[in-house]
């Protein structure tokens, strides 16, 4: 979707000023900005949101703690259930009657879920990310927006800049299209609902008056 819009952005350029440029759309940069609505929340209702998102993913992939961490745990067939088991040092979860094939394990997950979270408390995540990935069950160690942004660098991030004379500065997420001739600028701060207000009426040639009625009608 990025690399789609900052060719379209090359184009219009080439339209107007007559040369072509060189664009690049990283992949973590574009991760990290489709996810910047949820990186930028961090009120009590998002994380109840996002926990509630946590208890509905399904037996087969999930965040499961670790003795220093959370690791995200991908067991999407039988074999890389019988792998895991094996990498766990709990080879015989493997032929248990509960959990031994993907629909035992869904219908049985009150009891999975459990016995899994137990088992990965007891080693790091490091330690179990080299385990997993030797026996090829998928897997990753989970972070935080802010733990991805420490051990990424400033890549997909702006420097702070002024949100707005109230607010100070706060960090914001880059976008992830970059182009040789025509860098993306940042020179004014977010807009708020007021200034929102005066840009529209500016733009669609709106007085005051007709401002006022359309916020009446809850239209703006």
């Amino acid at each position: 979707m990025y690399a789609a819009l900052a060719i379209t952005a090359a184009i219009a350029h080439r339209e107007r000023a007559g040369e072509g440029q060189y664009i690049d759309v990283a992949l973590l940069d574009t991760i990290v900005a489709s996810g910047r609505i949820r990186s930028s929340t961090i009120s009590p209702l998002a994380r109840c949101r996002a926990l509630r998102q946590r208890a509905r993913q399904p037996a087969s992939v999930r965040g499961v703690p670790t003795a220093d961490g959370h690791v995200i745990l991908a067991v999407g067939n039988d074999a890389q259930w019988t792998s895991f088991c094996k990498a766990a040092e709990h080879p015989e979860l493997a032929y248990d009657a509960r959990f031994l094939t993907m629909p035992d394990r869904i219908r049985n997950r009150t009891g999975l879920i459990p016995l899994v979270r137990e088992i990965m408390k007891r080693r790091a995540s490091k330690d179990w990310i080299e385990r997993l990935e030797a026996a090829n069950v998928p897997c990753a160690r989970s972070t935080t927006t802010r733990g991805l942004r420490e051990s990424a660098g400033a890549a997909p991030w702006d420097e702070d800049r002024n949100a707005a004379p109230a607010l100070g500065t706060l960090p914001g997420i880059a976008s992830p299209m970059r182009f040789s001739e025509t860098p993306v600028e940042y020179t004014v701060p977010p807009p708020r609902l007021a200034s929102i207000r005066v840009s529209a009426g500016s733009l669609l040639g709106l007085g005051n008056g007709e401002l006022d009625r359309l916020a009446a009608q809850k239209i703006i």
